[in-house]
């Protein structure tokens, strides 16, 4: 994409004089040379386009707009019109059907069943080679990137790279380079039918961007609506100045008034100061009232105080008598203390008592296991006894036979026995005392550990207890420090009240001197309000009879200037004469434009009926070509030097080459040449052809066919609308077939076709129908071309003779419509200046007239102030006195700040010594308190102690005297020991029984 834009050429500012004069003698460059420097200064290239949510492009896609790419081809549906559609919009289109849409937000993707919506779209241009054709600040900028972007319910907007701009900033640009969203240089369906059908308008804006000069015509309309906007502005600023003009004269009535108004203000001000006087005295009485009010308010502050200090004293007394129930108090907490003690002591006794019954559970648990385990040897030692009578008894027999032996073996056995016996009980008693050694063992080392625990919990106690009672001690206070409290208490309440007195008459003569000082000041402000308010007086109408003075004076010059504006009434009546004559002038030139107007638009309107006629019948006649062209092109296409086929010799009525066709079905396209491979043979008539059946019209008698095809179509029978041929089918003779106009085939071998099936020869038998109508058409359509284009012209001629005289009509309105504005313009100056004059001389007479009697009433009452300001005495006696009064108050007020500081500080103290007293017998009674409640808790605290330490001794000498129970453990395994020695003498004797037994079986 290329165009250009206008180059800016401004001569250097050094130039010669000789130079300027050359330049000045060349002629101007018309306007193509203008567009051909431009197109030689702007161009841009259409690199790159990339398009977001644009109608069928869900998805961003880019294209590359590479060199030589000229147009975009593809099958119906593929998206080619969105793509130039796209383009389009990014150069500012702003119509949306020309989108193809009811409105703009059509354009944004709607979504598909599979895939949402989207809610905007964007497209985005990029130009490269483009300096110096964006606005600033792109306009040096060599790459452009022009994005259009539109938001669903929001509007759409422009962006130059990154930049926000104005649709028209973009429009202007693609026009400076010939292009734009409606350039012809786009070339879509249907554009170039439009191009050869446009009207001259149209055809002068394709000219326009081939020249390069569609941004100056866009410039230019822009440009006349900016004259057109200036013009009303104008007009509107004429309106406004009449208006203004109206508002000045109303301004000057409301400054007059203005003027009236401030004079009675001054007397209102005065009368108001007057007022205010008297308002000021009765403000001082009531000041007055205020003070007796606030003295009496002071006197119950007094009283309040009094009454305060007395309940401070009762609270004193109260204070001291709380040493009573403060010592119950620490006699309560001293028993409190003491069962608290008590229940720690009782607890520490129940937990010794639950640790002794858990060992003594463990020990019984120990000796259960001892028990069953003697219970085991027991039973061990029964059954070894069974066996030994067992044997005793088997070796019955051998005893018999051996009775030496048999008696030393009983002998040895029963000892065996004996000693085991003597054994287990020995081991018994060991196990049992052992059992009982460690039980009171771990009694006596119980009782041990808790006395011990008990006795050292105690010794803290006892420390503790210790250490309050030093505290309690070292924070007791000695009665003479408390006596001293008092005494300054005493001294602090005394010097309260002699400072109360001194306070009390500080303010008596504080109240005594301001109201010295207000009797005072009041009689300078009468004084001064006196003198000023005669000043004032006297200021007022000196300043009033200056003004009048001046305004009477600036009057008379307006009246003298008013009467010498009034215009002469000669040339008033010229002025209107001269407006009439205009204005019929006018009326004459109007006529005459309404009647060429009305002649212009009837040849206007004829020219544009006979070019759309001329157009439309040249579309028709291009169109008739194409298709007779297109049909006799695709009736030709066949292979070079071929016989031409049988069936452009075959004519067939409009409706039957479907039935043709189904007929004879490729054989259409053999041709009657004997030398070509497939080829029709004309041959004689059937002798006696086979009728066909009933309702059945040979094809024959319908169509005009060469003699070759007269055999075959004497035995095709076309059947009448609606006829089935499935039931005639059967009667058909060899070699017959029937057809329907729809192309449906029943032939006598069973073979058929059913209807709108594809047939070649059909389709070509269809086409040559058209192109015979299509020559007719074309023929037709030349004729009316001609005689419409014939008509066009002839219109052309008669509308330019008819704007020829509009044109001329248009001019002699235009001078006769500026000769009547200026006739009337002239009149209306005269007539306003005549009436300004009028009303100025009116409206001053009055003003005069009321501005000498005001000078007059200024000046005598200038004359009476003076006299009432000479009378009046000295204000200098009376400031005087006021300043007196005011060093006296100032002193009264001194005086009284430093009683009343003096009363505060001796409050403070006052306060700060009862603080103190408080606090020392607070103090004083807490430390007695404590000491009394101490001392029974260390009492007890060491009794308790010793006892522990008692039961400790007790404990360990107990545990002196318990025998050694590692001793006894060993004992206890000792006989353990002998008792295993015991059984093993005893098997052994029961060994040699069993041999004995044995020998004694040997034996028998």
């Amino acid at each position: 994409m290329t165009g250009v834009v206008p180059e800016g050429g401004a001569p250097e500012e050094g130039a010669a004089p000789a130079e300027n004069a050359a330049e000045d003698t060349q002629p101007a460059r018309d306007a193509a040379t203008e567009a051909a420097a431009r197109a030689a200064a702007l161009r841009a290239v259409l690199a790159r386009l990339r398009i977001a949510g644009f109608k069928s492009f869900a998805e961003p896609t880019t294209l590359d707009v590479l060199p030589g790419l000229t147009g975009i081809v593809g099958p119906n549906g593929c998206g080619k019109s969105n793509v130039v559609e796209a383009l389009r919009w990014a150069m500012g289109e702003t119509n949306a059907r020309a989108m193809r849409g009811g409105e703009m937000d059509d354009v944004i993707f709607a979504g598909t069943a599979s895939r949402a919506g989207r809610n905007q779209a964007e497209v985005t241009l990029l130009l490269e080679e483009a300096s110096g054709l964006a606005p600033p600040p792109h306009q040096e900028a060599a790459e452009l990137e022009i994005t259009r972007r539109i938001v669903r319910g929001e509007g759409t907007g422009f962006r130059i790279n990154g930049r926000e701009v104005r649709g028209r900033d973009v429009q202007t640009l693609f026009a400076d380079i010939g292009s734009g969203a409606r350039s012809s240089a786009m070339v879509s369906q249907g554009k170039v039918a439009t191009l050869i059908a446009a009207k001259p308008e149209e055809r002068r804006q394709v000219l326009e961007e081939a020249a390069g000069i569609a941004g100056l015509r866009a410039r230019k309309h822009e440009a006349e609506l900016k004259l057109r906007q200036a013009e009303q502005n104008l007009t509107r600023a004429d309106d406004l100045k009449g208006q203004l003009e109206v508002q000045r004269q109303s301004l000057q009535r409301q400054a007059r008034q203005a003027a009236r108004y401030r004079n009675l203000s001054g007397l209102t001000r005065q009368a108001e100061a007057e007022y205010f006087s008297l308002l000021v005295a009765r403000a001082e009485k009531a000041l007055a009232g205020s003070r007796n009010a606030h003295a009496a308010a002071r006197a119950a502050t007094a009283r309040a105080e009094q009454a305060a200090e007395a309940a401070t004293k009762r609270a004193f007394t109260a204070e001291r008598e709380l040493p009573a129930p403060r010592a119950e108090e620490a006699e309560a907490r001293t028993a409190l203390e003491r069962h608290r003690v008590e229940s720690e002591g009782l607890e520490a006794e129940e937990r010794r008592a639950r640790a002794t019954l858990a060992d003594a559970e463990a020990r019984l648990a120990q000796i259960r296991d001892d028990l069953g385990h003697a219970k085991r040897l027991v039973e061990d030692a029964a059954a070894a006894e069974g066996r030994l009578g067992e044997e005793a008894r088997t070796l019955e027999g051998v005893v018999a036979a051996l009775p030496e032996r048999r008696e030393a073996a009983l002998a040895e056995q029963a000892e065996a026995e004996e000693a085991v016996a003597r054994l287990e009980r020995e081991a018994d008693r060991a196990a049992q005392l052992a059992a009982e050694a460690a039980a009171e063992q771990a009694r006596v080392g119980g009782e041990m550990n808790a006395a011990r625990q008990r006795s050292e919990r105690l010794r803290q106690q006892h420390e503790t207890l210790l250490g309050q009672q030093r505290e309690a001690e070292a924070a007791h206070v000695p009665p003479e420090a408390i006596e001293a409290a008092g005494a300054a208490r005493q001294a602090a309440e005394t010097a309260i009240a002699e400072g109360r007195a001194a306070l009390e008459q500080a303010e008596t003569a504080r109240a005594a001197a301001q109201e010295r000082h207000a009797a005072a000041r009041r009689a300078v402000t009468e004084a001064e309000s006196a003198r000023n308010r005669a000043s004032a007086e006297r200021d007022a109408a000196a300043h009033r009879a200056r003004q009048v003075t001046e305004q009477r004076d600036r009057l008379r010059r307006e009246r003298d200037a008013a009467a010498a504006e009034r215009p002469d009434p000669t040339a008033l009546d010229a002025a209107r004469t001269a407006t009439a004559e205009a204005d019929a002038r006018l009326a004459a030139a109007r006529k005459a434009l309404a009647e060429a107007e009305g002649a212009r638009s009837a040849a206007a309107g004829a020219h544009v009926l006979a070019r759309g006629n001329a157009s439309a019948a040249e579309a028709a006649r291009a169109r008739a070509d194409a298709e007779r062209q297109g049909l006799a092109d695709l009736l030709r296409a066949r292979e070079p030097g071929a016989a031409a086929p049988i069936l452009e010799a075959v004519m067939v009525p409009p409706g039957l080459e479907a039935a043709l066709g189904a007929a004879l079905g490729e054989a259409l396209e053999s041709p009657a040449d004997p030398r070509a491979p497939r080829h029709w043979r004309r041959l004689p008539p059937l002798e006696v052809p086979a009728p066909l059946p009933e309702g059945a019209t040979p094809l024959g008698q319908l169509v005009e066919a060469p003699p070759e095809l007269a055999r075959a179509l004497s035995q095709i029978g076309l059947l009448a609308e609606g006829a089935d041929g499935t039931v005639l089918q059967a009667r058909l003779a060899p070699g017959q077939s029937l057809v329907s106009r729809e192309g449906a085939l029943w032939r006598w071998d069973g073979h058929g076709i059913q209807a709108g099936a594809p047939s070649p020869g059909a389709v070509r038998l269809t086409q040559r129908n058209r192109l015979r109508v299509a020559e007719e058409a074309l023929a037709q359509a030349v004729s009316a071309a001609k005689e419409a284009a014939a008509a066009a012209d002839a219109a052309k001629q008669a509308e330019a003779q008819a704007a020829g005289a509009e044109s001329q009509a248009r001019a002699a309105r235009s001078a006769a419509e500026t000769t009547l504005a200026r006739a009337r313009e002239a009149e209306a100056r005269l007539n306003a200046q005549a009436e300004r004059a009028e009303s100025r001389l009116a409206a001053l007479g009055p003003q005069l007239e009321r501005l000498e009697t005001e000078l007059q009433a200024a000046l005598a009452a200038r004359e009476a102030a003076e006299e009432v300001l000479a009378a009046l005495p000295d204000a200098a006696a009376a400031r005087a006195a006021r300043d007196e009064t005011a060093r006296q108050e100032s002193a009264a007020q001194a005086a009284e700040a430093a009683a009343r500081d003096a009363r505060r500080k001796a409050e403070a103290a006052l306060e700060a010594a009862r603080t103190e007293e408080s606090r020392l017998a607070s103090r004083a009674a807490s430390a007695e308190s404590r000491l009394r409640a101490l001392a029974p808790q260390l009492a007890r605290v060491a009794e308790d102690r010793a006892e522990a330490e008692r039961l400790q001794a007790e404990a360990e000498a107990a545990l002196g005297t318990l025998p050694d129970l590692e001793q006894m453990r060993r004992g206890v395994e000792s006989a353990r020991q002998a008792l295993a020695a015991g059984r093993a003498r005893t098997g052994a004797a029961r060994d040699v029984a069993a041999a004995l037994a044995a020998e004694a079986e040997r034996a028998a």
